[in-house]
């Protein structure tokens, strides 16, 4: 029988954003169809990641994001691409058996944590001293948590009830591609390893 393609697919589930009942939110919700659209059809390799934080940053319109993955092996978060932080080191490791750390914290949790303030918050490890607010959520697929979303801006209370729906809503619907992406990369690392 006839099996739809993925374009078809969204082709049939597209948002009409401009009903007024998407208000002031239609050209971000415009932003994260197009984004997810692209997401499903997007080929992995290296620059996949990479892809995926630069669009979520353009959706929420944040100052930083970045996305950890966790690896089992050593039970930490790897970060695996960010925008808008200076001098991330490109090879950042989270345990998650780190208390102080946030993303550790959204992701054993399963649970998003949410500081308004991290200049007056006494938190022990932010990844930049640059964050005046941060909200980091964790990637969850059928099997479990799988990651964190970290997404930051230089001001405090800048995460509002409405752009932590957003992140969660973008967060959500990328959870299963993200999963994809990263078993597609372990295949590829195994048959690499073999050959």
């Amino acid at each position: 029988g006839y099996q739809p393609s993925a374009r078809d697919i969204i082709a049939q589930i597209s948002l009409d954003t401009s009903s007024p009942a998407f208000g002031p939110d239609a050209d971000r919700l415009q932003a994260l169809q197009a984004f997810n659209t692209r997401l499903v059809c997007m080929n992995v390799d290296d620059n996949s990641y990479y892809e995926v934080v630069r669009g979520v940053r353009r959706v929420i319109g944040c100052d930083f994001c970045a996305l950890f993955l966790y690896e089992e092996k050593t039970n930490d978060l790897v970060l695996k691409a960010s925008t808008g932080y200076q001098d991330l080191p490109v090879d950042l490791r989270i345990s998650c058996s780190d208390t102080t750390s946030l993303h550790a914290q959204a992701f054993i949790e399963e649970y998003l944590v949410h500081l308004e303030d991290m200049f007056t918050t006494p938190v022990a490890n932010p990844i930049s001293p640059d964050l005046g607010s941060s909200l980091v959520m964790p990637v969850i697929s059928n099997q479990g948590p799988v990651g964190v979303f970290d997404f930051g801006n230089r001001d405090s209370g800048s995460f509002g009830a409405q752009e932590v729906g957003m992140c969660t809503m973008l967060v959500d619907q990328m959870a299963y591609s993200l999963e994809n992406i990263r078993l597609v990369s372990e295949l590829q690392d195994s048959r690499d390893a073999v050959i």
